[in-house]
C-alpha cells in the first residue's frame, strides 16, 4: 500500500515539474494539455502565484488576416460551449479562435463578423476550470482549460 502511494505521490509531482508554459513560434496552438494544472484528491497543485497583467501592446503578438466568422454558442452542454469558442478568424485552410480583450472588446469582434480583415494576436492557453465545476478532461485525464486562443490585441486593417 505504501509503494502503491509513493509512486502516485511521485507521478504526480513529477507530472506538474512537467507542466511549463511555452509561446508557440508558429501559427498552430500549442498542445492544450500542457497549460492545464491537475486537481486531484488529496494532492493539489496550488496556482502560480499572480503576475502582473499583460498590458496588450499593437506591437506585440503576430499578424494575421481572413474572415471574421461568428457562430452562436450551443445552449446545450458541449466542449464548445465549456470552452466559450464563438469567434474565429477563417484563413487559407486554418481557423483559429479569436478571444476578445480591453482594446478589442467582444461587441468589436461581432461588428467584424463576415468581413475580411487583418489582425494583431498573441495566444493565450487559458486558464483551468474554477474548483469544484465539473468539466471535460482531455487525454491526460486532467481538466480542459478554459479560454485558449488568440488574444485579439489591434484590428490593423480591414481588407
Amino acid at each position: 500500500m505504501r509503494r502503491h502511494v509513493l509512486l502516485i505521490a511521485v507521478l504526480a509531482s513529477s507530472s506538474l515539474l512537467a507542466c511549463g508554459s511555452s509561446s508557440p513560434s508558429s501559427t498552430n496552438p500549442p498542445d492544450e494539455a500542457s497549460p492545464t494544472v491537475a486537481t486531484t484528491g488529496a494532492a493539489r497543485a496550488e496556482p502560480p502565484a499572480a503576475a502582473a497583467p499583460e498590458v496588450p501592446t499593437a506591437t506585440a503578438g503576430e499578424s494575421k488576416a481572413g474572415i471574421v466568422k461568428y457562430e452562436q454558442l450551443p445552449r446545450t452542454k458541449s466542449l464548445r460551449a465549456y470552452t466559450g469558442e464563438e469567434l474565429f478568424l477563417e484563413m487559407e485552410g486554418e481557423r483559429i479562435t479569436l478571444r476578445p480583450t480591453a482594446a478589442v472588446d467582444r461587441d468589436r469582434l461581432l461588428g467584424l463578423a463576415g468581413r475580411r480583415v487583418q489582425l494583431r494576436v498573441a495566444w493565450t492557453g487559458g486558464h483551468p476550470p474554477a474548483e469544484g465545476l465539473s468539466a471535460p478532461l482531455g487525454p491526460d485525464g486532467r481538466p480542459l482549460a478554459q479560454g485558449a486562443g488568440w488574444r485579439v490585441l489591434a484590428v490593423e486593417k480591414e481588407l
